[in-house]
């Protein structure tokens, strides 16, 4: 993730992403990226699960979500949801989308990482109300990513 996402402290190291990081692996917008992950989603059309992470390091959501008081934390949840949205809709396919994060004490990759894929299937327990598990928002339009930030900013544990 760390190499994908660009971030200057591991410019210096190997790659360590299944995918690669030759050009063309990921998405990259002004702060995050966006690539395939490996796993793929069940009850799609396209199977695929997009990952995106900010360009800057945070652990997970509770490490988001403590950093700086919380400050950042609305702005970097409405960037991942907008650039996760434009590159599924143009790279994947068009229509409403599932975005969640895993829950905190749960997640595998410590890297924040935002996992999108589509309305009808699910992908490693999500969706879930359970939000031990993970926060997730069905997103259905660009406009929403703001309003969908703040409530998933209040799903965090």
């Amino acid at each position: 993730f760390c190499q994908l996402a660009g971030n200057p402290a591991c410019a210096d190291t190997a790659c360590a992403c299944p995918q690669g990081c030759a050009a063309g692996v990921a998405w990259k917008h002004a702060n995050t990226v966006v690539f395939r992950n490996v796993a793929k989603a069940h009850g799609c059309a396209d199977d695929s699960v997009l990952l995106t992470s900010p360009s800057g390091y945070f652990r997970d959501p509770a490490d988001l979500h403590e950093a700086s008081g919380g400050s950042c934390q609305h702005s970097i949840i409405t960037q991942l949801l907008a650039d996760s949205w434009s590159t599924y809709q143009s790279a994947v396919g068009t229509g409403p989308v599932w975005q969640c994060f895993h829950g905190s004490h749960i997640a595998s990759v410590r890297y924040l990482h935002l996992q999108t894929f589509c309305h009808s299937g699910s992908f490693h327990g999500m969706p879930t109300s359970n939000h031990y598990v993970a926060s997730c928002v069905l997103m259905s339009a660009a406009g929403q990513a703001e309003a969908l930030a703040a409530r998933m900013a209040s799903m965090i544990r």
